[in-house]
């Protein structure tokens, strides 16, 4: 599991965060463990997979913060290219990380 922090943390450093400061700087639980989850493709329900993610996190009590750096973790392909051109520091919670994702890719699978 610490490989997977790790990559958290490289994913938020590597490029300019879409995540406000107080969203990248918040520590992570010691606890903390990526839960196994399936990576978003397009091909799924973005609804079913944004309650799947936050049923998951509230289940272990993760903070909304964390919750906002480890969603782009399970995303894969054009999605985490969606994510990666995300304005810089402007998404300051789940809530708003949630809908525009749903926004963006619901009607879109085959």
């Amino acid at each position: 599991s610490m490989r997977k922090v790790n990559h958290m943390d490289d994913l938020v450093q590597r490029t300019e965060s879409a995540f406000v400061a107080s969203i990248t700087s918040h520590p992570l639980p010691s606890k903390f463990k990526m839960p196994a989850l399936d990576s978003y493709d397009r091909m799924r329900d973005p609804c079913d997979h944004i309650t799947t993610f936050n049923t998951t996190m509230h289940l272990q009590g993760v903070p909304d913060e964390i919750m906002c750096r480890a969603f782009p973790t399970i995303l894969k392909s054009l999605a985490r290219v969606w994510f990666s051109k995300l304005l810089p520091n402007t998404i300051t919670s789940f809530q708003e990380l949630s809908k525009l994702f749903v926004n963006n890719f619901v009607g879109e699978q085959r």
